[in-house]
């Protein structure tokens, strides 16, 4: 028979019914012994003929440009080099086409593990190895030329069966020679040659995540990261751009961004999970339009002028492009555009009335592709369909019909259903797609935010990855679409460094060599009890372990041993500012007072947030380490949390100010206070008498956090309103407010309240955390009523009339998302 699997398990089971027998009798032992011998072998040669079999990588042939639909060619392949000699045998000749090598890569402790990648044939190319992106080319370095980045790897976890996914793609001005790709594997500093192997399928919770994130990837939708006004076609990459020009400046508006206060002007309105209605406001010049819009396996679009006299020498245009080095042949028809797919979808995108728009009164990056427009005068619009040509009038039936369906799905709510679209469009608006990511991600703001992706080769490949922010995320995302939030919190750990902590930010370039905190693993657990799967806890545990574990390794302070923020001493512009970043507090005034106190990479101070955030992530990881049966793992992480919380418990409790406080190593308490003094109730920690003292001296002091046990804001003065500003309101730096230091930040509510949940029992804390849920919705509504901004941080004066941030950052929506979780929706 052939070695087969299953073979090798019936041969296995052979050899244990043969073992039995030995034991049960000593009469026949030599017959036994015998066939103990046979059987073994057999078992041994069986085993090693069927991991031959199942050796090599897997080399799938696309005759498209997406890696999308079934391989045209598929082969295994020794390693991860390969000649594309025959490629009639494959695509037709001259035709750009894709690649992708997947498998498993089985490594060894100890070892340290170096890809040299030769990619100078190619126009794309990005290796990911146990999702670290250690080699690309095209992305943030030229075709042709290969960048590095998570070099060299070393098993630092459980896991030795590391993925390997290479994609590749090649177009036509590519191939002047045979295509061709080599990735040496080489170990250890004197670059000896590769001594581990290659299983050519990937383990099963890969296999898992693969399909469900290539799932998300299909159909119309506005994926695109760097414009709120592109509307994308998965997989095939075709792009249809919105614009509104002016035709006496022959000038046009550009993609909408956010940032502070982003140009050209915007407003964000509704977003359906699965994007079969949205709507938003844009302003160019004087000419204010709404876009509604329908998304998935149709297209429509209606730009429409909000005050036609302001619109009257100003036109909508659409044109047609395509993203990623995606090859699609696009041709402007009269009245519609039309996509051709290289061995894919196409699609053509009509306007269902139009006016012949001279090239001359358009700018040339409008003029010289695909476009097709409507003037805006008296009360025309531009309707769009992709199925077919349809009336205007039809296409506006059409979207108010997805625009009731939507407005329905927030009913039962009740009184919290504005507070639901909001989270909602959020986290919507902001979820992205890029190749070099595996799935789509909810990303903190549309853009390239503050330049951090300095070296993209386009904009279709800028983008930033941040750790906190978008974990926090993904837990929005996961109220009612699981997939997306798994797939958000899976990039986000997955992006994770070559040691094994979640960087501040990552790019396709560059990894912060600080951390965050660490607040995955509660979000995970709080998947699980949402939706009961284990799959993707095993999918990130081994991660998570890793993070933990480099936490206690390079963030404990000595001679306590708690945690303290940290960061390379060579940090630009100081270590003690990266160690403020890790925080995530940018310049809290809690780091005001020892700017030089920095040795061995690490702030010297006993840090109470960063010590009960790990505390916390100890904790859920012990419980998702016994739901999948990792016994040993969760005593380790049990012991973990139960030292840190006697340390914060024994040491951090400041009598005198009556709340916990950070500590000096010298013994000397740093009493300037923030909402991080009470995430010592995330430990379980404190004693009912000391959260009832910290609630009520603190917490609901209107001359400190003014969180009104009243209700209705009561008793709250005009500068400390809203309540929970990121400083007391009588420490010395609120009055003149600025980022960390006084303004009011959704992460810091959704941690507090985490603390407040704890102590349900007391009765205090339970009234509390419910006044807290209902100003912070407050203040979320007063700005997406005002301006539909979802602000990165808020101004805690009641006359706050704008965000104090970015316009539309996700985590702001974290203030009304707690009202959700507190009505027991979640």
């Amino acid at each position: 028979k052939t070695c087969t699997p299953k073979i090798v398990l019936e041969v296995q089971q052979l050899l244990l019914q043969c073992l039995g027998c030995m034991s049960a009798s000593r009469s026949k032992m030599a017959v036994f012994r015998l066939s103990f011998v046979f059987v073994a072998s057999m078992w041994v040669l069986c085993s090693a003929e069927s991991s031959l079999e199942n050796s090599g990588l897997t080399l799938s042939m696309y005759n498209n440009t997406a890696m999308a639909g079934t391989p045209a060619h598929t082969i295994t392949i020794p390693s991860m080099e390969y000649i594309f000699n025959n490629m009639e045998d494959i695509i037709s000749n001259g035709q750009a086409f894709s690649a992708e090598v997947t498998g498993t890569m089985v490594v060894n402790t100890g070892i340290q593990y170096y890809f040299d990648c030769n990619f100078t044939s190619v126009t794309l190319a990005y290796l990911h190895i146990d999702d670290h992106l250690v080699c690309q080319s095209g992305v943030n370095s030229p075709s042709g030329k290969t960048g590095t980045l998570d070099q060299p790897l070393t098993l630092l976890g459980k896991k030795t069966d590391w993925t390997v996914r290479l994609a590749l793609l090649w177009n036509t001005s590519s191939k002047d020679a045979s295509p061709f790709f080599n990735v040496t594997v080489s170990q250890d500093e004197t670059h000896n040659p590769f001594n581990g192997s290659f299983i050519m399928t990937m383990p099963d919770t890969e296999v898992q995540r693969r399909s469900m994130q290539q799932a998300l990837l299909q159909g119309w939708g506005t994926f695109y990261q760097m414009s709120f006004n592109k509307h994308v076609l998965l997989p095939e990459g075709q792009v249809v751009s919105i614009l509104v020009c002016n035709m006496n400046t022959k000038q046009c508006s550009e993609d909408v961004v956010d940032g502070a206060h982003g140009i050209p002007y915007h407003r964000l309105s509704h977003l359906a999970v699965d994007r079969s209605y949205g709507k938003m406001y844009m302003a160019y010049d004087t000419c204010n339009v709404s876009i509604a819009f329908s998304g998935g396996e149709e297209l429509l679009i209606e730009v429409a002028p909000v005050d036609p006299t302001e619109c009257s020498n100003y036109s909508a245009i659409i044109t047609g492009s395509t993203a990623w080095y995606r090859s699609n042949t696009i041709t402007q028809n009269i009245g519609n555009i039309e996509f051709e797919g290289l061995g894919l979808r196409t699609s053509t995108v009509y306007v269902s009335e139009f006016d012949d728009i001279p090239a001359s009164s358009l700018p040339p990056t409008v003029s010289g592709i695909p476009y097709v427009g409507k003037l805006l005068s008296g009360n025309g619009s531009l309707a769009v369909s992709t199925t077919a040509k349809m009336r205007v009038q039809d296409i506006q039936n059409k979207l108010a019909q997805y625009y009731q369906q939507e407005m329905k799905t927030y009913e039962k709510y009740g009184d919290l259903a504005e507070t639901k679209s909001v989270v909602q469009a959020a986290v919507m608006w902001t979820n992205i797609y890029t190749p070099v990511e595996q799935g789509p991600l909810s990303n903190v703001i549309r853009g390239n935010p503050f330049k951090l992706d300095s070296h993209y080769q386009n904009k279709d490949w800028a983008y930033v990855i941040f750790c906190w922010d978008d974990i926090l995320a993904s837990y929005m995302l996961s109220f009612d679409s699981k997939e997306l939030g798994y797939s958000t919190l899976i990039q986000v750990v997955k992006a994770r460094t070559a040691l094994g902590f979640v960087s501040n930010w990552a790019t396709p370039q560059e990894k912060r060599n600080w951390s965050q905190p660490p607040l995955a693993s509660k979000v995970l657990y709080e998947m699980y009890t949402k939706y009961n799967e284990t799959w993707i806890m095993d999918l990130l545990f081994d991660d998570l372990m890793v993070w933990n574990t480099w936490h206690m390794q390079q963030r404990l302070l000595q001679p306590l041993n708690i945690s303290c923020l940290g960061g390379p001493a060579d940090a630009r512009p100081s270590g003690m500012q990266a160690a403020r970043w890790e925080s995530g507090l940018d310049n809290s005034p809690m780091y005001d007072d020892w700017p030089n106190d920095f040795e061995d990479g690490k702030m010297q101070l006993y840090d109470v947030g960063m010590a009960s955030m790990h505390t916390m992530d100890c904790i859920n990881l012990a419980k998702i380490a016994t739901v999948l049966g990792r016994d040993d793992d969760a005593q380790i992480l049990t012991e973990r949390a139960d030292t840190m919380t006697s340390l914060i418990t024994s040491h951090l409790w400041d009598n005198v100010s009556g709340i916990y406080v950070n500590l000096l190593p010298n013994g000397t308490f740093n009493r300037r206070v923030s909402p991080t003094s009470f995430y010592a109730m995330q430990t379980g920690g404190p004693t009912a008498a000391q959260v009832t003292r910290m609630v009520s001296e603190w917490l609901t002091n209107p001359k400190r956090f003014c969180i009104s046990l009243q209700g209705n804001f009561s008793g709250n003065t005009e500068d400390c309103y809203w309540g929970l500003p990121s400083i007391s309101a009588d420490d010395p730096a609120f009055p003149a407010l600025g980022y960390w230091r006084g303004y009011v930040w959704g992460p810091m509510a959704m941690l507090t309240y985490w603390g407040l949940l704890e102590y349900d029992n007391v009765p205090l804390a339970k009234q509390a955390r419910v006044r807290l849920t209902e100003q912070m919705n407050e203040l979320m509504l007063s700005q997406w009523r005002l301006h539909g901004h979802v602000c990165e941080n808020y101004n805690p004066h009641h006359d706050g009339s704008d965000c104090t941030g970015m316009d539309f950052y996700h985590w702001g929506a974290l203030t009304g998302y707690l009202s959700l979780l507190e009505a027991g929706y979640y």
